[in-house]
């Protein structure tokens, strides 16, 4: 192959499922959306891994943007770490720790004019600044901890992120949010468009 190693995912081993007597971090009840949603009722516990499984328009996406605050919420209620919050919005979702890896990293997720150090702060430039100042050598770090992290190539923290690999640009947007641990991470199509070596990053990176 391509990669030279064998074209061959190997899956990772799931981790053990929560214990159902532990409160949800989110909980959706009877929620309904102004794009559509209708009734929807879900749990997410602290580790466990949820996945949706649809047809193409069957509100995949939807779900994830309701949960991140990008979708309102016009009926049902909607918690996290049993607060509900009914009009929930983007800052205030991000500043709960909830992260969404959209599906279309190119339009949605990354800023192509800008290099990998940028794109992986732009989801936490509160955290690296002080009184509105950017810590450059913070910033650089975190950036070279995520470039290691996820093996992201070419190993540049200013390396031109429009002409990186598909799944490199992949990783780079999983960086933007996985440095600072989100405490509910949602991914739509994670590993669409990238090579069997990213996908086997992405697919271990999630477990």
């Amino acid at each position: 192959s391509m990669l030279g190693q064998a074209s061959e995912i190997i899956w990772p081993d799931l981790p053990p499922r929560p214990d159902p007597t532990v409160p949800p971090v989110a909980e959706m009840r009877n929620v309904y959306t102004d794009t559509g949603l209708h009734d929807v009722s879900l749990d997410i516990r602290p580790g466990e891994i949820v996945g949706l499984i649809g047809l193409v328009g069957a509100g995949r996406t939807e779900i994830g943007h309701a949960l991140f605050g990008a979708d309102r919420i016009v009926s049902g209620s909607y918690k996290i770490d049993g607060v509900e919050y009914p009009r929930l919005t983007i800052p205030k979702a991000v500043e709960l720790g909830v992260a969404l890896v959209p599906e279309d990293r190119r339009k949605q997720g990354l800023v192509l004019t800008q290099t990998t150090r940028p794109n992986i702060s732009l989801a936490s430039l509160a955290k690296i600044s002080n009184g509105g100042i950017l810590k450059p050598r913070t910033e650089r770090e975190r950036a070279k901890r995520m470039i290691e992290h996820f093996g992201i190539v070419p190993g540049k923290i200013d390396g031109e992120v429009a002409f990186y690999s598909g799944g490199n640009q992949q990783k780079v947007l999983l960086s933007k949010w996985a440095v600072d641990r989100p405490k509910i991470l949602i991914l739509d199509e994670p590993s669409r468009g990238v090579d069997i070596g990213a996908r086997q990053r992405i697919h271990e990176f999630i477990v």
